[in-house]
């Protein structure tokens, strides 16, 4: 048997999304893995041999650090109910290797929420949606 889908509904002045397969955000988590312990052994690397090269890669690599957790506490969303009000862009982002699935991008106020569809219910989603955003 195979496990629900993905699926955003629109309710008069709501989208819901429902989601019960919940994407791995691969990138996020590998961007946070390398930079936060390049960062931190070139830091230690410094701190034994003083070169300032080491200092370098680790202040680069923290800031980077950093900058993925501001980005995801600031600018990502997990709310499962939108206004349509709020929303002023919506698109859809594909992914490689994908196999015909697409994440649809909805962006209110400063965050985006991601949901991950088949991109044919995207496409008819995203028609339905336009109209009522450009009001």
């Amino acid at each position: 048997m195979s496990s629900p889908e993905n699926s955003v509904k629109i309710e008069s002045d709501r989208i819901k999304i429902i989601e019960p397969k919940k994407p791995v955000r691969f990138m996020f988590l590998m961007i946070l893995a390398i930079s936060g312990t390049q960062g931190f052994f070139s830091l230690l690397k410094y701190i034994e041999t003083s070169e300032t090269g080491h200092l370098f890669i680790a202040s680069f690599m923290i800031a980077l650090f950093v900058l993925a957790l501001i980005k995801e506490i600031f600018f990502v969303s997990y709310q499962n109910e939108i206004a349509i009000n709020e929303v002023s862009k919506i698109r859809i982002l594909p992914i490689l290797f994908g196999r015909g699935t697409v994440f649809l991008e909805i962006k209110f106020r400063k965050k985006t929420r991601q949901v991950l569809l088949n991109k044919g219910k995207a496409n008819k989603i995203m028609e339905d949606l336009n109209p009522l955003i450009s009001l």
